[in-house]
């Protein structure tokens, strides 16, 4: 109706004869499958209205022609059905098929990170905490781990800490353990998680000491929270594993630890704190 209604315009539609609309299947004998482009109509002040359109086609069996010498009937590019594979001829097929995947394959993945003592663990009762869910009780714990198949990655022990490595490069256990220890960023009030970087607290030196990265000099800074650090005049200082001071450009000391983060102002005895974290021990 709408390519009749663009040859037309805003002329009064008289009857259905002027328009040629046709009023039943047209017959296949006469007409011609494929698409005709018309010439493009003008109305009477010479607008441009239309381009082309397609006409009637003939209809035509949904079984496929044997085709001709230059397009043959497999060549169909843009029919789904030929950018497809060979499917089963049944159901039956399919599940035959699937039969040959290992079903572990198909179950759901998951990591679970559990904080236990050895105390804990040893009696078999107490609290465990799991990473993103908080405080459980190591009975509910083990049900979760007695019904799925299960892969124990190797005990980290936290509170001993790992050998430092003499590389600027952070090797995946290092960077495992700290994802562990610090799973937030250190920057005060920073609520960061996931794909932070790993910062050396005293610039690495390629001239310095050996164990330069190790756990008392990596924390983990929010991409944009490293860019405020390295260019921001922001200084730090990691006194121990896991507490860092900060001080701001305008001579704030911020403490961070497991705890928070903890403003010591600009006194004296924020300074004398920040004095003393520059030699630990």
């Amino acid at each position: 109706m709408r390519k009749w209604w663009n040859e037309v315009g805003y002329h009064q539609i008289d009857d259905k004869q002027q328009l040629q609309i046709p009023t039943a299947q047209p017959d296949p004998d006469d007409a011609k499958p494929g698409v005709i482009d018309e010439p493009s109509l003008v109305d009477e002040s010479g607008i441009w209205i239309q381009e082309s359109d397609t006409i009637w086609t003939a209809p035509h069996d949904a079984t496929p022609d044997s085709g001709t010498a230059n397009h043959p009937a497999h060549d169909h590019p843009h029919d789904p059905a030929a950018q497809r594979g060979p499917l089963p001829e049944s159901a039956a097929g399919i599940v035959e098929a699937l039969r040959d995947i290992p079903v572990e394959k198909l179950r759901p993945q998951a990591v679970l990170n559990v904080h236990v003592s050895y105390e804990a663990l040893t009696a078999g009762t107490g609290v465990c905490r799991v990473d993103d869910l908080g405080p459980h009780v190591l009975q509910l714990v083990q049900g979760w781990l007695g019904r799925s198949s299960v892969r124990l990655n190797p005990v980290i022990d936290l509170p001993a800490g790992m050998m430092p490595v003499d590389s600027y490069e952070i090797p995946q256990r290092l960077r495992q353990h700290l994802d562990l220890r610090m799973p937030t960023s250190v920057f005060p009030w920073s609520a960061s998680r996931g794909r932070l970087d790993l910062d050396h607290t005293q610039p690495y030196d390629t001239d310095g000491p050996p164990g330069q990265t190790r756990i008392g000099n990596l924390a983990p800074l929010a991409r944009f929270e490293h860019r405020l650090v390295t260019h921001g005049r922001w200084s730090r200082r990691q006194p121990e594993p896991g507490t860092v001071l900060f001080r701001a450009p305008h001579g704030q000391i911020l403490l961070v630890d497991p705890n928070g983060t903890h403003a010591l102002a600009d006194n004296q005895f924020a300074q004398h704190v920040w004095n003393a974290a520059a030699h630990p021990g």
